[in-house]
């Protein structure tokens, strides 16, 4: 009985798509089987090995399952001698699993979606991650259709359009002072806190003479400038921004800190 290219269609994809499990399988059960053996063998001479015997027969025994359940689906793939397609993550779209350009290093995945698929029609599909070693006519001036392969595409765009977004309204909320770039409001307002702090203690810090009360008043000046100063860059970027409000806001916290702690500050001070 001639297998028809229809039947091939509907079966391949689900023969491979349980070799490629069962494959998977096999190369966990493989590893743990070497695991065991390598630890065996740096186990110094009289050691107590009964162990580690019993868990490799148990691990090799695994083993055999799976390759058990491997043959007969091995064979009816080779009867079958359909096409398979395997992609190398982040690379090309192959001709099976023997391409020149696949070392033995190589991550590949069988796609058994494809298996059994018309190639011209999957390597259209491809588009720019077909290989060409295994498909020399590949329209790689295109990007490729395959679903899995845009989703990553669409995936990837949206998180450089998310990056790009973010960076915009970072770029947004910085406040600029002169040389002086603030983050956020948070950040310059933070920084009107501390110039209010300083204004506060040296207007009404106790002076020890003339000279000395003007050198305070002198410093006070410049630090109620500062605040001033940024508080109208935040005005200039924040649509509503009352700096009036937030100086006097600012002077009157610090006010009241330090009256707690035994400052001559009048109730009525204002900037």
């Amino acid at each position: 009985m001639t297998t028809t290219a229809a039947t091939i269609r509907q079966i391949a994809p689900v023969v491979d798509a349980a070799l490629a499990e069962l494959w998977f399988a096999e190369a966990k059960a493989m590893a743990v089987v070497a695991g065991i053996e390598k630890a065996m063998r740096r186990l110094p001479e009289g050691a107590y090995r009964t162990a580690r015997e019993e868990a490799l027969v148990k691990a090799m025994d695994e083993l055999d399952a799976i390759r058990d359940e491997i043959r007969p689906l091995a064979a009816i793939a080779k009867t079958g001698a359909w096409t398979r397609f395997v992609l190398v993550p982040g690379g090309h779209l192959h001709r099976g699993f023997y391409c020149s350009t696949l070392r033995t290093t190589t991550t590949t995945g069988l796609m058994p979606e494809y298996s059994g698929a018309d190639e011209a029609e999957v390597v259209d599909l491809a588009g720019e991650v077909a290989c060409t070693v295994c498909f020399p006519s590949a329209p790689v001036d295109r990007p490729t259709r395959i679903p899995a392969l845009v989703a990553e595409r669409e995936a990837r765009e949206a998180e450089a359009a998310e990056k790009a977004a973010k960076k915009v309204a970072a770029q947004a909320a910085q406040i600029v002072v002169g040389r002086k770039v603030y983050k956020t409001q948070r950040a310059a307002e933070n920084q009107i806190s501390w110039e209010m702090e300083s204004y506060v203690s040296r207007r009404f810090q106790a002076a020890q003479d003339d000279a000395h009360r003007a050198h305070l008043d002198n410093l006070a000046a410049e630090d109620l400038a500062a605040a001033q100063t940024i508080a109208q860059a935040i005005a200039q970027a924040v649509d509503g921004y009352d700096a009036a409000a937030i100086l006097a806001k600012k002077f009157a916290t610090k006010a009241k800190e330090y009256r707690k702690h035994g400052w001559d500050i009048p109730a009525d001070a204002a900037l």
